[in-house]
């Protein structure tokens, strides 16, 4: 027995090749639909990858900045602020940037398609230290590695404790004191963030060399006019320890001249 099979769709059934033709110019509108798509993407994959890099200006970002002012980073860097994505070397900007002394780090990151990000991270004093120049006594501004910074000024609005016995034959930015004494810059910075108060009570750091190496320091403290002669070690601990005797011996100051107070051995000792 022969199945019959109906069509519904009469307008279909009088003219099943219209409706046959129609579908195949849907799906090739479609395909050129797509393929269109497809070649604006790839224009505008190009455009961004190459020329977008390739002729638009470089936007120069800096971060990290506090007293250095953008127009001065660009100018220490060789910028104009006219080159070229493209064209510009995150290596030679970071090294151009190194060389500047108030500068402790600099990072340069490019990211695509049309922007420069430089970090910078400025040197802060520690410390002061007092050089000859032509016969006048100069303040030279020292960090946490021992470099020196700045010649001939000193910071306004923070206080910090003199380093003397210093030796700089032609001071300069960019000089380092010896390797012996950058740990006790280490330390002041240490104590700096820890304990501010507690380095606001140091007045000047004497260093001492000793005959045989290595050396020693003598504290003059803001609260009493004690001299203070101790090992190199300048840790929070210490220095409390040092403050604790010296509040104690001010008691006997009117009855006592002392002059002096060594902690250097494992007992204090006055004179």
């Amino acid at each position: 027995m022969k199945k019959q099979f109906l069509c519904r769709n009469t307008e279909a059934c009088k003219y099943p090749l219209v409706g046959y033709m129609s579908m195949r110019v849907r799906v090739a509108v479609l395909k050129v639909v797509i393929v269109i798509l497809l070649l604006v993407l790839c224009v505008e994959f190009v455009f961004y990858l190459f020329v977008v890099p390739a002729t638009s200006f470089a936007k120069v970002e800096f971060s990290g900045n506090m007293t250095m002012s953008p127009e001065y980073l660009m100018k220490a860097a060789g910028l104009t602020g006219k080159e070229k994505w493209m064209s510009l070397n995150g290596f030679t900007i970071s090294e151009r940037l190194a060389s500047v002394p108030l500068l402790a780090q600099v990072e340069v990151l490019k990211k695509f398609p049309d922007t420069v990000h430089v970090h910078v991270v400025e040197r802060v004093a520690i410390a002061l230290g007092f050089v000859h120049v032509q016969g006048r006594a100069m303040p030279v501004q020292i960090d946490k590695t021992g470099t020196v910074f700045s010649v001939g000024t000193a910071p306004l609005d923070t206080v910090l404790p003199v380093v003397s016995g210093l030796e700089f034959r032609n001071p300069r930015v960019g000089l380092r004191v010896h390797d012996q004494l950058v740990p006790l810059f280490v330390q002041l910075d240490n104590l700096s963030k820890r304990n501010p108060l507690l380095l606001g009570e140091i007045s000047e750091i004497s260093i001492e060399q000793k005959r045989h190496g290595g050396y020693d320091l003598a504290l003059y403290l803001v609260r009493a006019p004690i001299r203070v002669r101790m090992d190199k070690n300048l840790s929070e601990e210490k220095l409390r320890y040092v403050i604790l005797l010296v509040d104690a011996l001010r008691e006997w100051q009117t009855q006592r001249r002392i002059k002096e107070l060594d902690v250097r051995g494992g007992t204090a000792v006055y004179r």
